[in-house]
């Protein structure tokens, strides 16, 4: 509305300008006269339109920004408001996890500590006990050696064996003097009151070793064609074994009989490795095992 009434005040003001300068007596007057009228109408007319457009624009433009205005500050605002919240509750949550984070790794550092020390505290009161423990059963096996050798000489006191025996604890040990099998070896042990040598432990052995130098002789140890475990002659079934290398063999029925092989702390085989098993029929001397009887005052 306000562009039409300013297009009808422009147009009025033209029309009187084109009429005053039409009818103007200076106009007939002179042509030189006409002409410089006519170029100030000219450039009258061009400021003239170029005041409109600028008019038009400023009108225009104050129209726009009241449009915008009102619809920027009712929309806009709330909502940064919003945004500026929102930011807020993420710093807020960020800055509790990671004072939560900080927590539990200074806890979890604390008692790590706590158990290293604990640990380490356990592990030197157990060296320390293992030490005491070990000093301990050092003493214990000293004590006992002494023990055995004490009771060794009572009893080498208090009992005796036969002529021509050999005493060890508180048994007596005959070594045959001829060959003959196992069978034979150990009737004749028990025609004398004893049978084949039963071996319980590794002094004994030790001792065999001294009594049948260089020799190999049978041991009360065999198996019978029924039986496929090695027992003693007093029907034990053998426990602690001292077989050779790859002994014994299974490649024949018949060698169902053991022998003592001498051997040496320093040999090949070792001093716990010593036992063959042999033809039951084979001639070896024998090793002959009996109880002491008591000293007679």
């Amino acid at each position: 509305m306000d562009d039409n009434v300013y297009m009808n005040l422009e147009e009025l003001h033209g029309a009187a300008g084109g009429w005053s300068s039409e009818d103007s007596p200076a106009s007939s007057r002179s042509t030189k006269g006409t002409s410089n009228q006519n170029t100030t109408r000219t450039s009258h007319s061009q400021r003239s339109q170029l005041g409109r457009r600028e008019k038009l624009k400023v009108i225009q433009g104050s129209e726009v920004n009241q449009a915008v205005e009102v619809p920027l500050s009712s929309s806009f605002e709330p909502e940064e408001g919003e945004h500026g919240r929102c930011q807020k509750s993420c710093v807020l949550c960020a800055s509790l996890l990671c004072f939560l984070l900080l927590a539990t790794v200074t806890a979890l550092s604390v008692r790590y500590h706590r158990d290293v020390h604990q640990l380490s505290t356990d592990l030197t009161n157990q060296t320390a006990e293992k030490h005491l423990l070990l000093l301990r059963y050092l003493g214990l096996r000293q004590e006992r050696d002494e023990l055995h050798a004490t009771y060794r000489t009572v009893m080498k006191e208090a009992v005796k064996c036969p002529y021509g025996w050999t005493q060890f604890g508180c048994s007596c040990y005959l070594l045959e003097t001829f060959r003959n099998s196992w069978d034979s070896s150990r009737s004749k042990c028990q025609r004398r009151g004893g049978d084949l040598v039963i071996v319980t432990s590794m002094e004994e052995m030790v001792f065999l070793n001294k009594l049948g130098a260089h020799l190999r002789f049978w041991i009360g140890l065999s198996k019978t064609s029924t039986n496929f475990f090695w027992m003693w002659t007093n029907g034990q079934t053998l426990r602690t074994a001292y077989w050779r290398p790859r002994q014994p063999t299974f490649s024949s029925g018949t060698q169902q009989c053991a022998a003592f092989n001498s051997f040496s702390p320093v040999g090949a085989f070792g001093p716990v490795q010593s036992w063959t098993a042999e033809f039951c029929s084979q001639s070896l001397q024998g090793v002959c095992k009996k109880k002491a009887s008591p000293q007679t005052q």
